[in-house]
C-alpha cells in the first residue's frame, strides 16, 4: 500500500489536523522558550499491544489535566532498530510472530495515532526508516532522529 492509500483510508479530520498543528507549535515554543510549560516526553519503549498503548495514553491525558505546567507529549515508538535478534516492533511484525505483515504494522500504527491524538495527547515518534514517516507524519506531534 502506498502512503497516500494509507491516508486516504485513515484520514484526520479537521479537528485532528488542528490539534496536531497547535500541538507542534506549543512543542516549538516551549523548546525556543517562548512558553514556560516543561515538555514531557514519556511513554512505553516501544508498542506491541494497542489496547494497552490506549490505556497508557488515558494515564498521560490525568496527568496532563493535573498538571497545567507540563505539556506532556506520548512516545509511541514502532521500530526496534537495536534488536538484533528477535522482534523488530509493530509496523515491521504486528503480530508478534515473524511474519513480517507491514501493511497490517502501519494500519495498526496509524490507527493507534490517530486514536491518541483524539484523546488529546500529542504523540511522538523516533523516526528510523525513511520510508515510514511517509505513512504517518501527518499525524506525530514531535519525532526524534535514531
Amino acid at each position: 500500500m502506498s502512503p497516500k492509500e494509507l491516508i486516504e483510508s485513515l484520514p484526520l479530520d479537521e479537528d485532528t489536523r488542528d490539534f496536531i498543528h497547535t500541538s507542534r507549535i506549543a512543542i516549538s515554543e516551549i523548546i525556543h522558550m517562548k512558553d514556560e510549560r516543561l515538555l514531557v516526553i514519556t511513554g512505553p519503549c516501544s508498542i506491541h499491544n494497542p489496547k494497552e498503548a490506549l490505556e497508557i495514553a488515558q494515564n498521560i491525558k490525568t496527568l496532563q489535566q493535573e498538571n497545567p505546567h507540563l505539556y506532556v507529549i506520548m512516545r509511541t515508538y514502532f521500530e526496534k532498530p537495536r534488536t538484533v535478534l528477535g522482534w523488530k516492533g509493530l509496523i515491521m511484525d504486528p503480530n508478534l510472530d515473524g511474519t513480517c505483515d507491514i501493511e497490517l504494522g502501519l494500519n495498526k500504527a496509524r490507527k493507534l495515532l490517530i486514536e491518541i491524538v483524539k484523546l488529546g495527547i500529542g504523540v511522538g515518534c523516533e523516526v528510523l526508516d525513511p520510508i515510514i514517516p511517509q505513512y504517518i507524519d501527518d499525524v506525530i506531534c514531535w519525532s526524534s532522529i535514531g
